[in-house]
């Protein structure tokens, strides 16, 4: 059996997380033990305690390299490494990756997998730190990793520079996502008042790099009969609900399981997510079901599938996002499916791409 450890900054917050669980769907358990490594103080205990419950193994650092320091983090990874015998290490921690690589490297590790999930560093950074830190990472990254690989072509660029990687986009779950809405379902949002207006709705987690400020400041400049909808949790949400609740058109519906249902009632998607968010699989998601995306142009054109369900608009002029939003067009739904398929977003077809790199190590 080959044991495979997947490195996660924030494990159980964000896309990188749903895309490795999905993934491991795929997995023979009978050939792979999959576990997972992340910082205490980033990763979410409920997702911990459940993966542990269910049997797998997550072990948790206190802090990653920002916090305790380059050779402490690379100490104890090493250290970890070198005790618990891993035949791959797959990274999912952007520039930090180096480190982990380089402790992977010297504990033995003969297969060293970077994954690229973001097209930007998300916070700001000391020139010190651009100009030495990211260049020397870069390099050692290309040195010590076996595989690169990357969920979108500027995701990859932007990790690996012209260095060789393979895209593995974040699929999407068919049974779920598609086809688009049909008057036969049942409509979950009956208790709203949705009636003859335009159903808004933004899917993530509430943080500041997915700007629901934005959307926000778009409900209050609409002219048209509305309805928002906000579905996710993070640290803004109580904030942001508290700043809204004297706003009886916006709502906060928090953690759901029911997404695609929701995306396939929405008229349209809202994306105004800050530079660095990459290919937000929600974007498929969303097309998928029928649903109208407007995306500001900090994600990537990979994103759109090209059948006329995704519009780029400028974070700096709120009158264009209002402009395209409409009510859904009318895509027949075989164009849809050809698009998904043809574009590499089918889940199937996508992890087993994805596994196919744990055979073939």
């Amino acid at each position: 059996m080959k044991k495979i450890l997947q490195v996660v900054g924030a494990l159980g917050v964000g896309g990188d997380t749903v895309a490795i669980m999905n993934m491991a769907k795929s997995l023979d358990k009978n050939e792979f033990q999959m576990d997972f490594l992340s910082y205490e103080c980033y990763a979410n205990k409920h997702f911990v305690d459940t993966y542990r419950k269910d049997g797998g193994h997550v072990f948790l650092l206190s802090a990653d390299v920002r916090r305790m320091g380059f050779f402490k983090s690379f100490y104890l990874t090493y250290k970890f490494l070198k005790r618990h015998k891993y035949d791959i290490v797959h990274v999912h921690t952007s520039f930090q990756s180096a480190i982990i690589l380089c402790a992977a490297y010297l504990a033995g590790v003969k297969s060293r997998i970077c994954h690229s999930h973001t097209t930007m560093i998300q916070r700001p950074l000391p020139k010190f730190l651009k100009d030495i830190y990211l260049p020397i990472s870069r390099m050692l990254i290309r040195c010590l990793a076996t595989k690169c690989v990357a969920c979108g072509l500027e995701a990859g660029r932007f990790l690996f520079g012209e260095h060789k990687f393979t895209v593995l986009y974040n699929g999407i779950d068919l049974n779920t996502f598609y086809p688009p809405a049909n008057d036969d379902e049942n409509n979950i949002l009956t208790e709203y008042d949705i009636k003859g207006k335009i159903i808004i709705g933004q899917v993530g987690n509430i943080k500041p790099m997915k700007n629901q400020v934005f959307s926000i400041q778009i409900c209050s400049n609409l002219q048209k009969p509305y309805e928002m909808f906000f579905i996710g949790d993070g640290i803004q949400k109580d904030v942001l609900s508290e700043e809204c609740r004297n706003n009886p058109h916006i709502h906060f519906l928090g953690l759901r399981n029911d997404v695609g249902t929701l995306l396939r009632k929405f008229d349209v998607l809202l994306l105004p997510s800050l530079p660095g968010e990459g290919l937000p699989v929600t974007a498929i998601e969303a097309q998928a079901c029928g649903c109208n995306c407007i995306m500001s142009e900090s994600i990537t054109k990979e994103a759109d599938l090209g059948i006329g369900l995704a519009y780029y608009a400028k974070l700096n002029d709120v009158n264009d996002w209002i402009t395209h939003i409409s009510k859904r067009p009318n895509i027949d739904s075989d164009v849809i499916l050809s698009a998904i398929n043809n574009k590499g977003f089918n889940r199937e077809l996508s992890n087993l791409k994805w596994t196919k790199i744990y055979y073939e190590n």
